[in-house]
């Protein structure tokens, strides 16, 4: 799974800019390191070349949603100065 995921890494980086020296050691050392981040986390684990998605712990979850409740207020906070500008 790393490997494909090294690969899509070096393809969009090629597409960007296809003249650039790419690190395929230094991609391949950091997708490591995401992966084992996720696998620590426990949203992901890895059996054998199988990455199974476990999902976001409960809190992080949590925290997203209150976050985007959080955006919508302050759109709508912005929207109504807008508003009270207009005016």
């Amino acid at each position: 799974v790393a490997d494909e995921l090294v690969k899509k890494v070096i393809a969009e980086r090629l597409k960007e800019d296809p003249n650039g020296k790419h690190d395929e050691k230094n991609i391949r050392r950091r997708v490591y390191d995401a992966l084992n981040v996720l696998m620590a986390m426990d949203i992901i684990s890895k059996e054998k070349k199988e990455i199974t998605w476990k999902g976001l712990p409960t809190a992080a979850k949590q925290d997203m949603e209150a976050m985007q409740k959080e955006i919508e207020f302050r759109r709508y906070q912005i929207e109504s100065k807008k508003e009270a500008l207009r005016d």
